[in-house]
């Protein structure tokens, strides 16, 4: 925060007029743009729907999954504090590492592809567990998810901006942003309603994570029909 601080004067306060001046004169419209932006570049409705899904699983994970530790596997509260705690802290680690894994790969979909499958599989897995799993397998999966589960982001938010026109950026930013936070809004309505229905915790995280595997046929091959149709 404080090496960044000499860019305030240039950067900061500009951006936080147009923003003052946005919420004052607010339209549905400025919903509408960037939701409409997303249209006008290669496969950017691919790209924004990956993240749409994939923040299925995560709402899951960060809204219930201490609900689930402590009533569905018969943790305390403390424990299941302990692997949240452990899930957050790991997903710090999991953003950086995707986005390395993307420079290296040099391919955003090839690694979205792992985060969705690490994604379905962590999920359905705490799906699976039950009181028998020793805690440490319980904490194991905990870090696995922070970073299958919640370190996708960044890499999708450039895979949005890559394929953007470029004097669009930030509208198609934006309405990748507006899909996976009304993801994040609606999923845990709809779980806490499955559950209240069923009482199955493990059917609404083995749903849940099934979505995030929708993701592959969306990414498969969608560099190459990029570059085919530039071509």
């Amino acid at each position: 925060i404080l090496s960044t601080w000499p860019f305030h004067a240039r950067i900061d306060r500009p951006r936080e007029q147009r923003v003052h001046h946005r919420l004052i004169s607010f339209r549905p419209m400025d919903i509408l743009i960037p939701l409409r932006s997303l249209s006008r570049g290669e496969r950017l409705w691919r790209a924004s729907w990956v993240g749409a899904l994939l923040a299925i699983p995560q709402a899951a994970w960060i809204t219930f999954m201490v609900t689930y530790c402590v009533a569905g596997l018969g943790q305390s509260l403390s424990t299941a504090g302990l692997v949240f705690a452990v899930m957050q802290l790991s997903s710090m680690f999991g953003r950086v590492c995707l986005g390395w894994i993307a420079d290296r790969a040099a391919s955003g979909p090839s690694t979205l592809m792992i985060a969705a499958l690490g994604s379905a599989a962590s999920t359905i897995g705490l799906g699976l567990s039950t009181p028998a799993w020793p805690l440490w397998a319980i904490m194991l999966l905990a870090a696995f998810a922070g970073i299958a589960v919640s370190g996708w982001n960044g890499v999708q938010i450039a895979e949005v901006a890559r394929r953007s026109p470029p004097e669009l950026v930030s509208e198609t930013a934006a309405g990748a942003v507006i899909l996976i936070f009304t993801t994040n809004m609606l999923t845990p309505i709809a779980f806490a309603a499955f559950v209240a229905a069923t009482d199955r915790y493990d059917v609404a995280y083995i749903v849940s994570g099934a979505f995030s595997l929708i993701c592959l046929p969306l990414l498969y091959g969608i560099d190459r029909i990029s570059e085919k149709s530039g071509s």
